[in-house]
């Protein structure tokens, strides 16, 4: 929802500056103006900024999964990846569909296991 109010919040500032009378767009209107503006795109550009940094940090184990998967690496680096990925905090069923399709998956495509013997961290 954030996106979406962003987005409102500059629509209406849009159709409120149309619907001012010409006449009132003084000198110190523009400047209060421009001066809310650049106050409002600054602390948007930090929200965003801080947003981006925290997904960042929240998706990296599923990155790194999928690289590995890609990748190939060595076996002792996968079931590292796959240990990083178990120790969010995700729900039960979701993880083990996923270990289990991982397993089935690069089992397919590459023939051995993703990290054969691999138990789920407590």
């Amino acid at each position: 929802y954030y996106a979406i109010g962003a987005t409102a919040v500059a629509a209406v500032l849009v159709m409120v500056a149309i619907a001012v009378p010409r006449r009132w767009w003084t000198d110190l209107v523009r400047s209060v103006a421009v001066v809310v503006s650049v106050a409002f795109v600054s602390v948007q550009f930090l929200l965003n900024w801080n947003i981006t940094i925290r997904f960042n940090e929240l998706t990296y184990p599923s990155r790194q999964l999928l690289v590995t998967f890609t990748e190939q690496p060595a076996e002792v680096i996968r079931c590292s990846a796959l240990q990083g990925w178990t120790l969010g905090s995700w729900p039960d069923p979701y993880e083990n569909a996923m270990v289990a399709g991982l397993q089935s998956a690069y089992q397919y495509f590459h023939g051995e296991p993703f990290c054969a013997g691999f138990v789920r961290p407590n």
